[in-house]
């Protein structure tokens, strides 16, 4: 039967296998047909006895016994010398090519020499054994197959394998034994070049997923084990992007981009800054993120759930929705920096994600897309996206709370959401988020005098008002009982009008009025130039629509009276603005999706990746590089760190220590939690006759602890660094006081 004809049908392997053939050694031409029978039948022969003896090899040897116990083969490998790397690929490439399944190799890759080296020695292993596989299937029964072929063309239609690289790398996607495939392309039309390219890139999603995990779970340092976790999880994500790229092209060529690529690509854009901050030396000590991580300990270590102090024994100064939600991930998972940034994390991913779908679904696919994008990778991000601070926690509750405060309004009722966000806002960082919240509903008068059917936002408040009151007030009353006048002066008179007033601080409201405006342009650069051109367009061109023009006044009145709030107030930081950006980013986002039509798709697309790239590029240079800003800061983090492990090393008991003017962050790798003693209460301990350790981080006052304990004696026990006094960097000492006899 004649092959099957026509541009779009792809020939029948047999014919493919005619018009490409590779003359391997010992095969004959076309013309020389007399004795191939023969030695087709004589090369299955040697083929099977091959097998057969590897076999016998396998099970029936010694060495079949090391080379199939995974434990005792990473035991006898894992030597970290040279011969072990050497040793290591040869044996992958056999028992790759005996049909071992390779995912086994790239764990234990992982698992014995970390993971650039590991990807480079297990994908070589793995590469000579599927192509030692190939050439033996392609040897021995080829010609076979392609006779058969000849003889059952029906069977030809249904195998014809188009001979490319782009069907060996999606062939390796397939649920199928490796060996199965090795030896079905080695049968096929597929050429040498194109099986090793292909099984090159094929090789790589799954793989590295194994490999990643397995170096991530033999990592000391618990954030490098999160960012080799997170990093398989968007390999799988980039990959999958990847393998359904012609599906993506066809989704380009339509108006709209599709939800799904938008999403993938946002997430994929705040999981990379989470990997880029995660790998980066800590910062724990710096951004006042110390009294955080003492809340967290308290509640998780301590079981203050209630109310909250530092190690320093000050109050809280927030509510503790924050505190509560760290401190259960801490529960479960220990107080590392994964779960002490997780929160963040999540808050941003989710109100990027948030983001887009509202904008998606009022301005249209592109629009939402850029506004997601915009949320996710303002520079300003970088630094929440992996912060122990509420401000992401915040800004996620606020954009919540304004819109709920949207819905209701247009839906004529429901007020119930609005008041459970509100809730959660305030349980946050209290009644502020509130009001920021609520400001866009400022839009009513605005479009009132512009259609004056605007229907009022309506509707029954009281179950939410009473669930807002219930959750925020029986906390606040319960915490009071707790705490005592001391929690309202903290977390009223302090935090709250004192940073409204400027009372604390010298300052009084408006006399920096400029200042949050600034921030907004210079923080959340480049996109913020479009915000304030959408805000411009929203006064003097509003959308036609009475719904398009309703919903983008009330991003304008949102973002404009929550920054009148903050440019009236006597504090002011850029983080504060976090709240305000979701329609910060909304408002650019219609903006730059209307360059489409000048600049084109391409264009446009080109232009937003290489803004990405650069932004990605100075997150990490922020983070990594460390400029001189931070640098003390983040040095003093890794010295903390590395000190806490060399106390351990030194045999000294943590939990005996008493702790007088330590960072936090050195308790948080002790796996303790003690508040400070001053000296005074130190000799007090020891005038009762109570032998004493005391560790203090501070070469003062260790001279000051020597003069309030004369008398007694005083031994040193250790010191960081070791090697003498730090010349301004971290300084700890562990003295043994023990009170004369």
């Amino acid at each position: 039967m004649s092959a099957p004809t026509g541009p779009a049908a792809a020939p029948p392997l047999a014919t493919a296998l005619d018009e490409t053939k590779l003359n391997l050694p010992g095969e004959t031409t076309e013309g020389d047909t007399s004795d191939q029978p023969l030695k087709q039948r004589a090369r299955i022969a040697v083929l099977i006895g091959l097998a057969a003896a590897a076999t016998a090899l396998l099970r029936l040897t010694p060495l079949g016994e090391v080379l199939m116990d995974f434990h005792r083969l990473r035991a006898l490998l894992d030597e970290g010398n040279v011969w072990a790397e050497l040793v290591f690929v040869p044996i992958v490439a056999i028992l790759v090519a005996v049909g071992t399944p390779r995912l086994i190799f790239y764990g234990l890759a992982g698992l014995m020499f970390g993971f650039w080296k590991g990807l480079l020695l297990v994908h070589v292993g793995t590469l000579a054994g599927a192509y030692a596989a190939f050439l033996c299937a392609r040897w021995a029964g080829r010609d076979w197959f392609s006779n058969w072929l000849d003889r059952h063309p029906s069977a030809g239609k249904v195998l014809t394998v188009p001979p490319s690289v782009w069907s060996v790398v999606m062939a390796r996607q397939l649920p199928i034994g490796g060996l199965v495939i090795n030896l079905g392309l080695g049968l096929s039309s597929v050429t040498s070049v194109q099986f090793v390219i292909g099984s090159l890139f094929g090789f790589l999603p799954a793989g590295l997923v194994v490999l990643l995990i397995a170096g991530g779970l033999v990592d000391d340092q618990t954030w490098e084990s999160v960012s080799q976790l997170l990093a398989a999880a968007l390999v799988v994500l980039l990959s999958g992007l990847w393998l359904g790229r012609r599906r993506i092209r066809r989704v380009f060529r339509k108006a709209a981009p599709h939800a799904l690529l938008w999403g993938a690509v946002i997430s994929a854009a705040v999981v990379a800054l989470y990997l880029v901050r995660l790998s980066g030396p800590s910062d724990l000590e710096g951004y006042a993120q110390n009294r955080n991580v003492g809340y967290i300990m308290d509640a998780a270590w301590a079981g203050n759930w209630v109310v909250q102090h530092d190690v320093q024994n000050r109050i809280t100064s927030k509510p503790p929705l924050h505190t509560w939600i760290t401190a259960a991930l801490a529960k479960i998972g220990g107080i590392n920096r994964l779960t002490l940034t997780l929160p963040s994390f999540v808050s941003v991913l989710a109100l990027s994600l948030l983001v887009f779908a509202v904008g998606s679904r009022s301005f249209g696919w592109m629009a939402g897309g850029f506004a997601g994008l915009a949320t996710a990778m303002a520079p300003i991000v970088a630094k929440h996206v992996a912060i122990v601070r509420t401000d992401p926690l915040f800004a996620l509750a606020v954009a919540l709370v304004a819109l709920a405060a949207w819905r209701a309004w247009n839906r004529g009722g429901g007020w119930t959401p609005f008041w459970l966000a509100a809730a959660a806002a305030t349980l946050i960082k209290g009644p502020l988020g509130l009001l920021l919240g609520a400001a866009g509903l400022l839009a009513f008068f605005w479009e009132r005098r512009t259609d004056p059917t605007t229907p009022r936002p309506r509707g029954s408040h009281a179950v939410g008002i009473a669930i807002y009151l219930a959750l925020c007030l029986g906390w606040f009353l319960l915490a009071l009982h707790v705490s005592g006048y001391a929690l309202i002066d903290k977390m009223i008179v302090q935090e709250l009008f004192g940073q409204a007033t400027g009372a604390h601080k010298h300052s009084f409201p408006g006399q920096n009025l400029a200042k949050p405006t600034i921030y907004l342009l210079g923080r959340f650069l480049p996109f913020s130039l479009f915000t304030f051109i959408g805000l411009w367009r929203v006064v003097f061109h509003p959308a036609a629509q009475a719904i398009e023009r309703r919903f983008e006044r009330f991003l304008a009145c949102w973002l404009v009276a929550g920054m009148a709030m903050f440019s009236l107030a006597a504090h002011h930081r850029a983080d504060l603005l976090l709240p305000l950006w979701p329609a910060g980013a909304l408002l650019a986002g219609r903006q730059i999706a209307r360059l489409r039509e000048p600049l084109g798709d391409r264009l446009l697309t080109g232009c937003a990746a290489a803004t990405c790239l650069i932004l990605m590029g100075f997150a990490y240079w922020t983070y990594h590089t460390m400029d001189v800003r931070r640098a003390g800061t983040t040095n003093y983090s890794v010295e903390v760190r590395q000190a806490a492990k060399a106390l351990r090393e030194a045999g000294i008991d943590p939990t005996a220590l008493t702790h007088v003017h330590t960072p936090v962050t050195l308790q948080l790798y002790l796996h303790t939690y003690k508040r400070w003693v001053d000296a005074n209460e130190v000799r007090g301990l020891l005038d009762r006759g109570q032998p004493l350790q005391i560790v203090t981080g501070s070469l003062e006052e260790q001279e000051h602890l020597y003069d309030v304990l004369r008398g007694a004696h005083v031994e040193e026990l250790y010191h960081w660094p070791q090697d003498g006094a730090p010349e301004g960097g971290f300084y700890l000492a562990v003295m043994e006081a023990v009170p004369e006899a």
